[in-house]
């Protein structure tokens, strides 16, 4: 995996593993001209929810690549994988459970919630 940055700060030397899922709801739209036979051609499919999520594995390297990342405001995840490049939208990852210090900190696994979009160019 290439370059790695979440809202613009550089994290590649942080992240261990990145998995990413995208679940989508699809309703089939049947041809109306058809209505009333058995005989139904597919005339759309569409996609009516999508969910797109984010898990990170890291080793911080400082504690405030570990607040900016645990800040729970959303911000784009880009990604390289070969020559393909991947923008999730809108990626915001929990705060931490309890108040932590610098000496606390050094690995963490983070989830996010749902993230807005997904492009790939």
């Amino acid at each position: 995996m290439g370059n790695i940055t979440y809202g613009g700060t550089d994290i590649q030397g942080a992240v261990e593993g990145l998995e990413f899922s995208v679940s989508n709801e699809l309703v089939v739209v049947r041809d109306p001209s058809l209505s009333g036979t058995r005989d139904s051609l597919v005339y759309a499919i569409v996609v009516v929810d999508r969910e797109i999520t984010v898990d990170l594995t890291l080793t911080y390297e400082s504690f405030d690549l570990a607040t900016q990342i645990r800040a729970y405001e959303p911000k784009d995840l880009v990604f390289d994988v070969g020559n393909t490049t991947f923008t999730i939208t809108g990626v915001q990852f929990p705060e931490f459970p309890y108040e932590m210090t610098p000496d606390d900190l050094i690995g963490d696994t983070v989830s996010s919630d749902r993230a807005s979009g997904i492009t790939w160019v």
